[in-house]
This record gives C-alpha cells, structure tokens and sequence, in this order.
C-alpha cells in the first residue's frame, strides 16, 4: 500500500492519524518493524487521506453520509408534495446536490480521447481500403 501510487497520501494519512509519531521515520530508523508499519497503514480510519485518493475523491465519510441523508429527504419532500398535489399537475422530481464524482473522471476523459483517435485513424484506414477497392 505505501509503496504504490498513493504513497504520499499515505504518509500523510498516518503523520495525520498518529501524531506526534512518525511511523515512516520510525520504521527507516529501525525503531519498529515492517509487519508494525503496516499494522498502523492498515489501522487508519476510513476518511484518511490515502482512502480519499483511493476513491478520487475530497469528501470525507461524513460529508458523504450528510449528501446521502440530503438526497433521502429530497427524496421525501418530492415524494410528500406528489401525494398531495393536484389532479393533472406534473409529478415533481427532486434536485440532488452534485457529488464530486459526477461526471467524468480524468481517467475516463483519457480513455475516451484516445477512443476517439483510434476511431479516426481506422476511419482513414477504411477510407484508404474502400478507395482502393472501387478502382
């Protein structure tokens, strides 16, 4: 976990959760072991820095479950005022708060741009092939 992508995070996460320990510095000075060092990675809470990068995401548990309480009682009051409302008015949908995951990912828009160069490039090759192939 600490040696991959997210090292930063990681060391961030458990400088944050075990201070005024540093338990990377203890394990370079030989002060604790491997198996303790990933005992304490292993132990940080669900909101840590290193599980936030892991999501790709800034929220914390709580702000999460403070979107999901907003989205249920939207859910409620659009349910509440569609019960009550007049013959023949429209139902009313609720509005939900954007997420920091709507929409597309950077990783996703990459892959999408390189889809679309290789659709272009075997297009040109299409046109190439069926060119010759009228002569």
């Amino acid at each position: 976990m600490l040696v991959d992508e997210y090292a930063e995070s990681a060391d961030a996460a458990l400088q944050a959760h075990y201070a005024p320990r540093d338990p990377i510095a203890e394990f370079i000075r030989g002060d604790i072991t491997f198996r303790q060092l990933r005992v304490l990675a292993e132990g940080l809470p669900a909101d840590s820095a290193v599980t936030r990068a892991h999501i790709g995401s800034t929220w914390t548990v709580t702000d999460w479950l403070l979107h999901d309480v907003s989205s249920q009682l939207r859910s409620l009051n659009a349910g509440l005022a569609n019960m009550f409302r007049e013959k023949g008015e429209p139902a009313i949908e609720p509005k939900f708060l954007p997420t920091p995951l709507d929409g597309q990912s950077v990783e996703d828009a990459v892959e999408e741009q390189y889809r679309e160069q290789q659709r272009a490039e075997m297009d040109e090759v299409a046109a190439v092939l069926f060119a010759n192939n009228q002569r």
